[in-house]
């Protein structure tokens, strides 16, 4: 579960464009949204519980987050359940530099943190944040490379085709894009009619579809949106053979 702590008075902006990309490929995201309409931060209607569920959490920070009472409040709580080690924060500062953090928030500096003004800005960091959260999930299973699992499944017949096209795969040049994109939906194809796949969370196999509309439309995907579809694959192929890792 992502977890979105903001200001209320970002609810249009920059939120907005943070939601549409990190929804895009339907990763389990929670946020308070009769706060998208409040008129001040007092509301904190379902944060307490929200953040017991969440295992990461995108600090949407802009000048209006320092005087936000409902931020001052969340902070505290995520940073004590980071200390932990129950969560991974993902500071994004829009609008506003490093240097302009109040004090007792410095120490989101020491965290991978990003600085944003843009849109295509937030999309390109919410597409490094998506990687982040699949490289998260690969590492519950045993193959987290497209050559380990050809090493492992060449020789077993139910998986021989997947090899195959992996195999396929791993020939075709970085540049060529959408050839990389049409195989692995390919294999997706191969193995939604192969395989009961609807145990499998629905984010592990939504963003193939996704990505490869936008390919099949002659929208450029980007070299951080191939690495995105090849976990997504792996996370699929992972699913059908040993089961979800919850």
């Amino acid at each position: 579960m992502l977890l979105i702590c903001f200001s209320s008075k970002d609810a249009q902006e920059p939120l907005s464009k943070v939601l549409h990309c990190v929804e895009r490929f339907e990763l389990p995201v929670l946020y308070d949204p009769e706060r998208l309409s409040a008129e001040d931060d007092n509301n904190l209607k379902g944060f307490k519980a929200g953040i017991e569920k969440a295992a990461y959490a995108i600090l949407l920070l802009t000048p209006n987050s320092v005087s936000s009472p409902c931020i001052q409040e969340e902070i505290p709580q995520i940073y004590t359940k980071y200390q932990n080690r129950n969560i991974v924060i993902f500071p994004i500062l829009y609008g506003m530099k490093a240097d302009r953090l109040p004090p007792k928030w410095r120490f989101l500096l020491k965290m991978m943190y990003y600085e944003a003004n843009e849109e295509s800005e937030i999309y390109s960091i919410c597409n490094h944040i998506t990687c982040h959260i699949l490289m998260n999930e690969l590492n519950k299973y045993p193959f987290r490379e497209f050559q380990t699992f050809i090493l492992h499944n060449q020789n077993i017949p139910l998986m021989s085709y997947p090899a195959k096209l992996l195999n396929a795969y791993s020939t075709v040049d970085d540049r060529n894009q959408k050839i990389k994109v049409s195989l692995l939906y390919a294999l997706y194809a191969y193995i939604k009619s192969s395989y009961n796949i609807s145990a499998i969370p629905q984010f592990y196999h939504i963003g193939i579809l996704k990505l490869f509309d936008v390919a099949r439309l002659q929208i450029p995907v980007d070299e951080r949106e191939i690495i995105i579809l090849e976990r997504l694959m792996l996370l699929v192929l992972n699913s059908v053979l040993f089961g979800h890792s919850c």
